[in-house]
């Protein structure tokens, strides 16, 4: 006999680049269970392994096994990422490091002023490095959001979607900056754009049809009605999008 195990989604909560499969295989009380850990990205078998057990053993090694398992996906994944980083221009893995260094001061922003002026040093020194380098441009945008200079952080950010034009949540970030700033259109049709990649989207879903900002500027459009079409097709697609997610 041969049972799937429920194949869990992805493992790199951020960037979601890994899958742990697995199956089980039962020959009379004799069971064999193969987990495999697989990249997402190019479908390259990173680590794979057989546990055998029985029956009755299963539930007392249960904890075990899974401690097992996930110590050791957790090093290969940073293996990974290690063999990744070795692969990349010399500039990017210095761009690498100034963003490293960035995100230590930018965690430590709501501590101290000092700490968003010391992130922003470094995400800009990484973008004079790596001028495409997206994850400092979307910390930078950030920083002047959180700052309330939403102009800045639109530019930035804006920079940064024409690189990835399908991250939705940056899509919903430049909208909220638009917002900030009331200007209704713009702001629109930056959570169409978030609706259209993403259309179970509900944060730029609640924030397209909740703000009264957009039917004052729109008076055409009646929300209610809007709002009954767009959750309609939420609930058909809902099932189909949770098999594919992208900050």
């Amino acid at each position: 006999l041969h049972y799937p195990l429920r194949r869990q989604r992805q493992m790199c909560i951020r960037d979601r680049r890994y899958i742990l499969e697995g199956k089980v295989r039962k020959l009379g009380p004799k069971m064999r269970i193969t987990a495999s850990l697989v990249s997402a990205e190019n479908g390259t078998n990173l680590w794979s392994n057989n546990f055998d057990t029985t029956i009755e053993e299963i539930f007392d090694i249960q904890d075990e096994l899974v401690g097992t398992i996930v110590s050791t996906i957790v090093g290969n994944v940073e293996n990974d990422h290690i063999k990744q980083l070795s692969n990349s221009k010399p500039e990017n893995m210095k761009a690498y490091d100034l963003v490293l260094r960035g995100l230590e001061h930018h965690k430590r922003s709501s501590i101290s002023g000092e700490n968003n002026k010391k992130a922003l040093e470094y995400f800009n020194k990484a973008l004079s490095y790596d001028p495409e380098n997206t994850s400092a441009m979307f910390r930078i945008g950030n920083i002047y959001y959180a700052i309330k200079d939403y102009g800045k952080a639109a530019e930035i950010l804006e920079r940064g979607i024409e690189l990835q034009p399908k991250n939705y949540k940056v899509l919903y970030m430049i909208a909220k900056c638009y917002i900030a700033i009331d200007d209704s259109d713009k702001a629109l049709s930056f959570l169409d754009k978030a609706i259209f990649v993403k259309s179970d989207y509900t944060k730029a879903i609640f924030e397209k049809y909740s703000n009264n900002q957009f039917w004052v500027s729109h008076p055409r459009h009646d929300p209610i009605s809007f709002a009954e079409d767009e959750w309609n097709c939420l609930l058909y697609t809902s099932d189909a999008a949770d098999e594919e997610d992208s900050v």
